[in-house]
């Protein structure tokens, strides 16, 4: 495990999440992707949108946008036009039929499509380029979406960690409510953090061997393992604590323990393998690289 703990750690550098990845393999939007990513010499370009909008309660009824807004918004735009670098030049500033909002876009280049550092500094540069303007205009909102905001918000560093932190806290509170033990709780939790860390390190293979690996199957597959690791882990010790109370030797008793569970854990592995396999059929990417995680 602390061999492989490098591995596994490394892991969300090697996520895509890309828009491609998230998209048929024969959707329009995915050759558009790949056309874009021929074009710019194997880089990737996202899209990041700005959306300006007011809140009905800081405006008066069907009023929308004031020209103040507006005004802002552009603003806005000559903003995020001046940041160069990795982020493109903003396209026209639109205002929506009604008036109640108005948009515009700008391009995000990436190296890579596993490069998540670039969406994540050129969409906070948009939004502080974009904040810093609005801020100036009560009641006036700006909110950055598009892919590059997606790919960001996947990306931010500690998400993942968070999730493991927290489904590691219930299986705590769950093992400590079951055994109502000081010292037992913590075996399976650290049998399933060392599957967890084999778990990480082999899926770093697969995405070095060219499979999609997206944040989200990253996230899934932290889920899965701790939550199955500890259920075999009440199963086992469950039925060792009823073979100590026909058996002398511990070791008989474990023995006896893992007979009689083993053929039920393979059974369950495998039921949720050959499900998960299934996957494969899926044309998203990521779907399609889910199975295999």
């Amino acid at each position: 495990v602390i061999v492989l703990n490098g591995a596994a750690s490394g892991l969300s550098a090697r996520t895509n999440n890309g828009a491609s990845a998230y998209l048929p393999s024969s959707a329009p939007s995915t050759k558009v992707a790949e056309l874009q990513e021929h074009a710019a010499h194997g880089t990737v370009v996202d899209q990041a949108t700005v959306v300006f909008t007011r809140p009905a309660r800081h405006a008066a009824p069907h009023a929308g946008l004031t020209p103040a807004d507006t005004a802002a918004a552009a603003a806005a735009r000559a903003a995020v036009a001046r940041l160069g670098g990795r982020v493109g030049a903003p396209s026209p500033l639109r205002r929506s039929a009604d008036g109640q909002a108005a948009e515009f876009t700008a391009t995000v280049t990436s190296r890579t499509a596993t490069e998540n550092s670039a969406d994540t500094s050129a969409v906070q540069s948009i939004t502080r380029a974009a904040g810093a303007v609005t801020r100036g205009v009560p009641g006036l909102h700006a909110y950055v979406t598009g892919s590059a905001a997606v790919t960001a918000a996947t990306a931010t560093s500690g998400s993942n960690t968070i999730l493991l932190l927290r489904a590691l806290l219930i299986v705590a509170v769950i093992l400590l409510l079951v055994y109502r033990s000081p010292v037992l709780w913590l075996l399976p939790l650290l049998g399933a953090l060392g599957a967890d860390v084999l778990a990480k390190a082999a899926t770093h293979g697969l995405a070095d061997a060219g499979l999609t690996v997206s944040t989200l199957s990253s996230a899934i597959l932290t889920g899965l393992v701790i939550g199955a690791g500890s259920d075999y882990a009440l199963l086992l010790i469950h039925r060792y604590r009823e073979e100590l109370r026909r058996r002398d030797a511990t070791e008989d008793a474990m023995a006896a323990a893992l007979r009689r569970t083993l053929p039920t854990l393979v059974a369950s592995a495998a039921t949720v393998t050959i499900g998960m396999l299934c996957l494969l059929a899926a044309q998203s990417a990521s779907l399609h690289g889910l199975g295999p995680v």
